[in-house]
């Protein structure tokens, strides 16, 4: 089993986890002295990786970046992302972020070996698309991405599950994990294809992206319901237009300006069909290093540096628990980088 963890998403779910955390009822707040460090999300990051590697022993772990956005979205919808609200309190927390971003990707993942991707103009999204469908198929083993982005539920396969960084209670299988049979208890939706059916109907406000002619998410989940993905909608064209006046907005969806629309959309919000990125991602992988160090001493002195102590207590576990993937990432990785 290979672990891909989506890193802005971990990493924002980790500061945001952290500084969000009042105090108890007596006044005490254990994450105070975590809330005044400036790296306190890259902290809150790597718990989330130790935990992953204890909890699934995988046999490797990659982790996707992201860098700006993706200049084919834009050029086809000028307006993708535009508008999002951004205030002082929204745009410092931000720019920590990103500094703690850099602290683990230049810095602290290389000191454990775990390979990366990231370059600009490229979405996480994009990538971890690219590099799920890589792993899998070079490495015939399955994929948990690590991640509660809406947009990749998408991606789950036989192959490939969901791992949000934490637990949603009640809405995963047994590991914490999302895949085909439980896939309707965690999303409502029988399957990815008529997950992504929706979503590319009623579009996604978070990323600026209109619905397809006025369709909103409760039509398009009828719509789904009553006629599978997006290939079962568009057949189902007659049946549609045969529906009485209330069925107004499905029916659009069949006009010249509906299908564009659609057409748009499915561009904006598809991965399945997105960039194959293939020589990019493996140039990427490779260079983060095929074994992972044999010792843990200089992450935990790196750690101590920037004032986390934890790391160094518990050394012996981590260093276990690494040890133990490291005795099978060689063979995979082998299997990954060699095709």
């Amino acid at each position: 089993m290979i672990v891909l963890i989506d890193g802005n998403n971990t990493l924002c779910r980790a500061y945001y986890a952290i500084n969000s955390k009042a105090p108890n009822r007596s006044g005490y707040d254990r994450n105070e002295a975590l809330k005044a460090s400036p790296t306190a999300g890259a902290h809150g990051f790597l718990t989330i990786l130790f935990s992953l590697v204890r909890k699934f022993e995988p046999e490797c772990v990659y982790v996707a970046w992201d860098a700006g956005r993706d200049a084919a979205r834009t050029s086809l919808f000028p307006d993708y992302k535009a508008g999002r609200r951004t205030t002082a309190e929204a745009q410092e927390a931000s720019a920590v972020i990103e500094e703690q971003i850099g602290l683990l990707h230049r810095d602290l993942l290389p000191l454990l070996g775990v390979p990366q991707v990231r370059f600009a103009g490229r979405e996480a999204d994009d990538l971890i698309a690219a590099a799920t469908r890589i792993l899998t198929e070079r490495s015939k083993r399955v994929v948990y991405i690590v991640s509660n982005d809406g947009d990749l539920f998408q991606l789950v396969d036989r192959g490939t599950r969901i791992v949000p960084p934490t637990k949603i209670k009640g809405r995963t299988g047994a590991d914490g994990s999302i895949g085909l049979e439980d896939f309707f208890e965690a999303t409502h939706f029988a399957t990815p294809a008529h997950y992504l059916a929706a979503h590319v109907l009623s579009g996604d406000s978070s990323d600026n992206i209109p619905s397809v002619a006025g369709i909103g998410e409760k039509t398009a989940q009828q719509m789904v319901e009553a006629y599978g993905d997006l290939n079962g909608i568009l057949a189902a064209k007659e049946q549609i237009e045969a529906l009485g006046s209330m069925a107004w907005r499905m029916k659009k969806l069949f006009s010249a300006e509906g299908l564009q629309e659609l057409a748009r959309n499915i561009q904006l919000i598809d991965l399945t069909n997105g960039p194959r990125l293939d020589d990019e991602i493996l140039e990427q992988f490779a260079a983060g290093g095929v074994v992972p160090p044999s010792t843990y001493s200089p992450f935990k002195d790196r750690m101590a540096e920037l004032g986390h102590m934890d790391f160094a207590m518990h050394e012996n576990d981590w260093a276990r628990a690494f040890t133990k993937m490291r005795e099978r990432w060689d063979a995979v990785t082998s299997m990954v980088l060699g095709g």
